[in-house]
């Protein structure tokens, strides 16, 4: 994590403070001159990387309030600069706090514009900052934290005077509905913090004075005053303030203040630098009065610190992921082994099992192709009677053929048509005459073909091609001649 410095600007010079663990450490003070700068630019470069934030406490500040038409967005922007630039010209340091709009007329919005009108006091500590690359966060005026100040207080008057002490002197704070509309500082008188009471009547009666004067407070309205001091110096300071007119003043504990803002380290004098230097740390998206140009550095820092978290943030989230892929996988394999070793199991109960049952006769594999022929026979429910009774009544018709072998075969499929394969053979005194015979076979064929829906002749037992004579295929003519024919037969079929 980045180390945060705060360094407060006073009209005698720079402080330099260390934020950590609340509290602020002081690290060192640079005089108001050339010298101070560079010593101070020295301490840049040999400081650690950090971020930087800039307090001022001078008396040259201007506060103006202004109405402009009620724009947004550019329009509104350039309003606001032009404005800036007519009422604090030359001075790049200053900012525009909304007030809000009127309740009447076209209902402008109303702006305070404040500045700090001397730059030559901020601009060598600045570009010792620009020198160095140093990042400013934010350049804060002692006014400008008032909202968050009002925040601890809690007043029950919408609008009152608030004053503080510091070695820059007495800060008198003008506020409205918690809003700050005008603040002024005081030189500081000589003497401790106990002795300012007479100096603090008189300059917060000349705050007053000026305030009526703009017509912000009537005179016959008596107006509070909060009073920022150390417990030990309530009685001294209050004996001063015993003769004040038309002001109420309120004493407040600065270290408990302080604490209530989570400054850690204790408060033993009324100055009320610390508390503020705390509210600066703490401000956030307050107003503030460094332009751009001298923010940049800051900005890209921010930037690439949401790059490396939003690198950091992806690069958890892919590991994350990955680490339930993995275990997912792992799982996985887990639940495959302990699969894998149930099956091994199982075949080992299994061949154990097969070791108990009696010697068959033949392998298993040949019993299981038996069992499922036989199981597809009786789903097919095949019988060749009906075939073969067909077959028998074309035979009666044909005493003289003697029937060899009979082949027969169901389809695959559910039709119940049955493929015969008929081996047979004329007598053997049919073997003197072929043309006899082949017409004796093809008779016979054409009977056969009447009791089925399709038949051919596979063997004939002499060669009837036309370009030869026809003649016997045997040597012998003690041989019978013998033919072979396919029948396919429907069921649908009658003799």
């Amino acid at each position: 994590m980045l180390t945060r410095y705060l360094h407060c600007i006073d009209h005698t010079g720079l402080s330099s403070y260390l934020s950590a663990g609340g509290e602020s450490q002081a690290v060192a003070r640079y005089p108001d001159s050339s010298e101070g700068v560079s010593q101070f630019s020295a301490w840049l470069a040999r400081a650690r990387p950090g971020t930087h934030t800039l307090l001022v406490d001078l008396p040259d500040e201007g506060f103006q309030s202004e109405t402009i038409p009620f724009v947004a967005g550019a329009d509104r922007k350039t309003l606001i600069a032009r404005k800036q630039a007519q009422l604090f010209f030359g001075s790049p340091y200053s900012t525009a706090i909304s007030l809000g709009r009127e309740k009447e007329g076209r209902r402008d919005e109303r702006i305070l514009f404040a500045a700090v009108t001397r730059p030559a006091a901020l601009e060598p500590w600045l570009a010792a900052l620009h020198q160095h690359e140093a990042p400013l966060a934010a350049l804060y005026s002692v006014p400008l934290l008032t909202r968050q100040l009002l925040s601890g207080l809690n007043p029950e008057s919408p609008r009152g005077l608030i004053v503080s002490f510091s070695p820059a002197g007495i800060r008198q704070t003008y506020f409205e509905n918690g809003e700050l509309r005008f603040s002024r500082l005081s030189p500081a008188p000589e003497g401790d913090y106990a002795s300012w009471g007479e100096a603090c009547l008189r300059e917060t009666q000349k705050t007053v004075q000026y305030l009526t004067t703009q017509r912000w407070i009537t005179r016959n309205v008596r107006l509070p005053v909060w009073l920022l001091l150390a417990r030990h110096d309530f009685a001294a300071v209050l004996a001063s303030l015993e003769r004040a007119e038309q002001l109420d003043f309120h004493l407040v504990n600065l270290e408990t203040l302080a604490h209530h803002f989570g400054e850690r380290s204790r408060t033993t004098a009324s100055d009320s630098h610390p508390l503020m230097m705390r509210l600066a740390l703490r401000a956030g998206r307050a107003p503030q009065l460094a332009p751009d140009n001298e923010r940049r550095s800051y900005q890209l820092q921010r930037l690439r610190q949401a790059i490396l978290w939003g690198g950091a943030i992806a690069a958890g989230v892919l590991l994350c992921l990955a680490l339930n892929n993995h275990l997912a996988s792992r799982s996985l394999w887990q639940q495959g082994a302990a699969l894998q070793a149930e099956s091994q199991q199982e075949e080992l109960r299994y061949q154990q099992l097969l070791a108990t049952l009696p010697q068959l006769p033949t392998s298993l594999e040949s019993l299981h192709s038996v069992v499922n022929g036989i199981d597809q026979l009786a789903a097919r429910r095949a019988d060749p009677a009906d075939a073969l009774r067909r077959l028998a009544h074309v035979l009666d018709d044909y005493p003289d053929v003697d029937v060899l072998r009979i082949d027969w075969q169901q389809a695959d499929d559910a039709s119940g048509t049955v493929s015969a394969t008929l081996d047979a053979a004329l007598p053997l005194s049919a073997a003197a005459d072929p043309r006899a015979a082949i017409i004796r076979i093809r008779a016979f064929a054409a009977a056969v073909r009447a009791q089925g829906d399709e038949l051919s002749l596979l063997n004939l037992p002499f060669d009837v091609e036309s370009d030869k004579t026809l003649r016997s295929g045997a040597d012998t003519p003690n041989k019978r001649p013998e033919f072979k024919l396919r029948l396919l037969i429907s069921p649908e079929k009658q003799p």
